[in-house]
């Protein structure tokens, strides 16, 4: 964390907002200083928040690109808010977060799913994501030549189109991966819109989440 005083400009920096900076402890930048290590894009955000923070004790809470004493490019989280005495603004307290881990694997995830959609969107198989009620979160283009606009779908039960002599037994083998994480591939009838009668062969799988947990399911399917 850390502190300004703001009838002394004295700063205050816990250790870790020191290490963060890659300065030696002690090492005190002046305020202008410390501002001038958020990337050239951040700068001016910080700068207003430091601003309106001294002037009205406005409260900010900002994620942002910063270069360290030691050139390294990291994001960190910068949070501040005023203390007032007597109707005026006399001191700035705030934290001081380092967020690259969060930020990478936030850009990894994002990367993935589009990398899930340019595959799922331009091949032939119906691919479906669920949630672990079976209900749909995600249908591919291709589920449009049986069931309409896939974006229809979202929300709706993956077991609804199934024939009801099938529907039973599909539904044992989903909850069934969703216990045991062991994908399923089943052959099965789905009844359309217009009554009538097609085969399908599906295959499923798990996503799990950075502990382990089974949070989708994903079915991949042919007609």
């Amino acid at each position: 964390g850390w502190e300004i005083d703001l009838q002394t400009m004295d700063m205050f920096w816990t250790p870790q907002t020191f290490k963060i900076y890659d300065l030696p402890p002690g090492q005190m930048p002046t305020i202008e200083e410390a501002i001038h290590f958020y990337a050239p894009s951040a700068r001016p955000l910080i700068t207003e928040a430091v601003k309106l923070g001294m002037e009205e004790g406005r409260p900010w809470d900002l994620e942002v690109p910063f270069i360290t004493a030691s050139g390294k490019h990291i994001w960190v989280r910068s949070l501040g808010k005023g203390e007032f005495q007597d109707g005026k603004c006399v001191r700035l307290i705030g934290a001081f977060q380092d967020i690259t881990a969060r930020k990478l694997a936030e850009e990894e995830i994002r990367e993935s799913h589009a990398q899930f959609r340019m595959i799922s969107e331009n091949v032939a198989d119906m691919i479906a994501v669920l949630d672990l009620d079976g209900k749909r979160i995600y249908n591919s283009p291709s589920y449009s030549k049986l069931l309409g606009d896939p974006e229809a779908l979202q929300g709706t039960d993956s077991f609804e189109d199934i024939h009801p002599e099938d529907r039973d037994r599909i539904r044992t083998l989903f909850h069934n991966t969703v216990r045991t994480g062991v994908g399923q591939r089943a052959e099965y009838r789905f009844v359309l819109r217009d009554g009538s009668i097609r085969f399908i062969e599906s295959q499923g799988s798990v996503i799990r989440d950075e502990s382990g947990a089974i949070i989708r399911v994903i079915v991949v399917s042919r007609d």
